[in-house]
């Protein structure tokens, strides 16, 4: 089977899919023959978290020795304020495509986005429909906040002409 990357939402890492020892989407779906890549984005513990991460963690008193250590060295850099969102879309998608897609052999990937996650991609396919279709086998979005307007985009009629964008099952 193509390889399958998971990607987290915000405030997640790659840890995000496994619940349990018992419970978890990357041994369910390794077990079932697919070759299961875990991506942590950067922002993504332990990586350089944005400035807002930080500061919600002083606002809630959840601090331990390492992480002031970490933030003040990071403030004294400002390296937390060095991207965006943005740059998940433009540079993180497709670096760990094409890693992936080197590494396994194989053309293309499915993809998995919980939340910020299948944000990013959704962005991503928005913004490269003719080259993703290269590259991205298919796309789950699980908990992903979205507006679609109507007449649609070019890139959401693409989605919907090409490929079954959403299913609802009982």
């Amino acid at each position: 089977n193509e390889p399958v990357i998971l990607c987290h939402g915000l405030s997640y890492n790659l840890l995000f899919w496994d619940i349990s020892d018992k419970v978890s989407l990357p041994k369910y779906l390794a077990a079932s023959g697919y070759d299961v890549w875990s991506l942590s984005l950067r922002g993504a513990c332990p990586s350089s978290q944005p400035l807002s991460s930080s500061l919600r963690k002083i606002g809630r008193f959840s601090l331990d020795p390492e992480m002031i250590m970490d933030l003040k060295g990071k403030l004294q850099s400002l390296k937390m304020t060095d991207w965006t969102v943005d740059d998940h879309i433009e540079y993180d998608i497709p670096s760990a495509v094409s890693f992936v897609r080197k590494q396994t052999g194989h053309q293309k990937v499915h993809w998995i986005g919980h939340s910020m996650g299948g944000m990013i991609m959704a962005a991503y396919l928005g913004q490269n429909y003719g080259k993703a279709s290269d590259e991205i086998k298919s796309f789950v979005a699980v908990s992903v906040p979205m507006v679609m307007f109507h007449p649609l985009s070019d890139s959401m009629r693409f989605l919907l002409d090409t490929e079954k964008t959403l299913e609802i099952g009982s």
